[in-house]
This record gives structure tokens, sequence and C-alpha cells, in this order.
């Protein structure tokens, strides 16, 4: 199990190169990254302008710093209602996956569209071509043997463990998983109910965890706040004692990684995760 970080959470592309940063993350203590390229380095605007080049660049940037990837990130939108870019947000995810291996990792990873609205109908409309994206996304997934880690959140389509379990019954394909980000599945106003909820993401989701993403907040203004992980409201308990009592070999990976924090962010995850 490897203790990570998002490279793109380490200064902007402008201020420092994709080996500095790799470095910089790895003097952190970090044992791994996710990497976004689009977002962590500077010469690529998005997938589709990667060529062999940048591969090899990259490839060699990861074996000098000495830090594997673990989950190539892909922000994309494929709940959308508009059918044509839907499909090209589904089309950049493939070319993700056909990259993946490359890069070294099994398991692209995304969140399924923004959708505050409670209107369960409208919600069902976004569900129907969430399904028909994930559909097309796994038949280049089995091809490439590459996973989909699909995340819920509670402000987005796939909003809650029940409807990720649906969506992955439904789809019915070995290479549709899931990354699992406590902080994600709850509401601001949740706070009091993250005992019961992260119940049922054990309960509907377990064995189809692949990653996990950790991060912590405060409720500010009715707002979440990010903070250091040993300050936030979200307790990591049940999530730590799940992870080790079925011995999980996942990678842990920070979101929202503050400098000052990070070595005890660290030192906190080993002991939730990690130690027995």
């Amino acid at each position: 199990m490897l203790i990570g970080a998002r490279t793109h959470d380490f200064g902007n592309q402008e201020e420092l190169s994709f080996g500095e940063k790799l470095a910089l993350i790895k003097r952190c203590g970090y044992e791994t990254i996710q990497l976004a390229p689009a977002k962590a380095l500077p010469e690529i605007k998005d997938i589709h302008s990667v060529s062999p080049r940048h591969i090899e660049a990259i490839r060699a940037d990861l074996e000098k710093a000495a830090l594997p990837v673990s989950v190539l990130g892909c922000y994309i939108e494929p709940s959308l209602s508009d059918q044509q870019a839907r499909l090209r947000n589904v089309e950049t995810f493939c070319q993700y996956l056909r990259y993946a291996k490359a890069l070294g990792t099994q398991i692209v990873g995304t969140e399924t569209t923004h959708f505050p609205m409670p209107d369960n109908q409208q919600r069902e409309v976004a569900y129907r071509n969430l399904k028909d994206s994930v559909k097309r996304m796994a038949e280049v997934a089995e091809k490439e043997d590459v996973y989909i880690g699909l995340e819920p959140v509670a402000e987005h389509t796939m909003n809650d463990p029940e409807i990720t379990r649906r969506l992955l019954d439904e789809v019915q394909s070995q290479k549709v998983r899931v990354i699992l980000d406590p902080a994600n599945l709850i509401l601001a106003e949740q706070v009091d109910r993250q005992e019961e909820i992260f119940q049922q993401a054990q309960a509907f989701l377990g064995e189809q965890v692949v990653a996990l993403h950790v991060k912590n907040f405060v409720v500010k203004d009715g707002e979440k706040q990010m903070v250091p992980l040993q300050e936030g409201v979200i307790d990591f308990t049940t999530i730590g004692a799940w992870v080790k009592d079925q011995k999980l070999d996942l990678p842990i990976l920070r979101e929202n990684s503050l400098r000052a924090s990070d070595r005890a962010d660290i030192a906190l995850m080993k002991q939730l995760f990690t130690e027995t």
C-alpha cells in the first residue's frame, strides 16, 4: 500500500516543471502519485496533444523520482445532456485508457458531472446518460486491460453508494471499479450522518474499490473549507478499520494537500490505513 498525492496540488504549471514537482512530492515523503497530465505538464493542453515524445519524457521523470503513477486522473463530464459534448468527453477518457499502461498505471479515474438538483426525474435522465458513457468507456477499458475508477460525489450524478452500486450492476464490466473519497460522499449538512454513509459505502462498494482519496474539511457559512487531515470534521476511523480488516492493498492518495501539513498528513494516513 502506497501513500501518494496529486501532482497538480504541487504548484501550477508555470511555477514548477513536472520533474521539479515530482522531486518536491518525493521530498515531502509521498510514495506514489495521481497524474492528470493536462493539469501537471505545461506543454500538454489536453490528452489529444500527447505524443510519444511526451510519454518518453514523463516516464523518464517518473523513473528519476522513483514515483509510480497509481491513478491517471481524467476530468470529464460523462453525464451531460448534450450528446455530442458528452461523447467528446467519452472519447477523451478513452484516450486516457489507451495511454494508461504506457504511463505505468492500470487505473484511469473520473467523477460524474456536477448535479446538485434534488429532482429525481432529472437525475434519472443524467444517470442514463452516465450509464451510456460508462458502457462505451468500458468497451475500451476491456480492450486495453485497464480499470475505470468512478468516484461518487454527493453533488454529482453518481451521488451516493446505492446509485454507484446500481451503475456497477447495470454496466456489468469487470473493468469498472470505484475510487472512494469519504469527504466527497458527505454534503456540508450531512456531517452528522457520515458514519451511516461510510457503512453504506463499505456494504455496497467494498470489493470494487481500487483507490482511496483522502482529504478533510470544516464547514464555514454552510460551505466546505479544506484543512489539514487532523483538523477536519471527517472521522476516518471506520474507513481505516475497514481497509485494515480487509487487508486491502490500495493507493491512498492525499487530495488538496498543503505543504505546511504534508508530513503530519502522511503520518496520520499511515496510522489510519497501514499500521496495525
